[in-house]
């Protein structure tokens, strides 16, 4: 449904939060501006899935969002763009 309504439409850019899925390469084609990814760690440490369940698991003490470029047949690997911290409460911390 998705991709047929991609089909069917233009857009400039595409916005993905912490989706967990290879988006297919036709579907970022479709933005003319590209696409970003809200990730939730502080890139490049704990890509992929569970950033904030392995932040908390490692004893961090602090994580945040990192907002990148999103990168064809690779997770987590295009250029940041922008990051913000946020410290892990002590009581979360095991």
């Amino acid at each position: 449904m998705l991709e047929k309504k991609l089909e069917d439409d233009k857009y400039d850019v595409g916005v993905v939060a912490s989706f967990g899925h290879m988006i297919p390469s036709n579907i970022i084609d479709k933005f003319s501006e590209g696409m970003l990814v809200m990730h939730p760690s502080l890139l490049p440490k704990y890509r992929g899935s569970c950033p904030i369940q392995h932040a908390i698991l490692n004893k961090e003490k602090e994580t945040g969002i990192s907002v990148i470029e999103i990168s064809k047949n690779k997770f987590d690997a295009g250029a940041i763009l922008y990051q913000s911290s946020t410290q892990i409460n002590e009581h979360t911390r095991f």
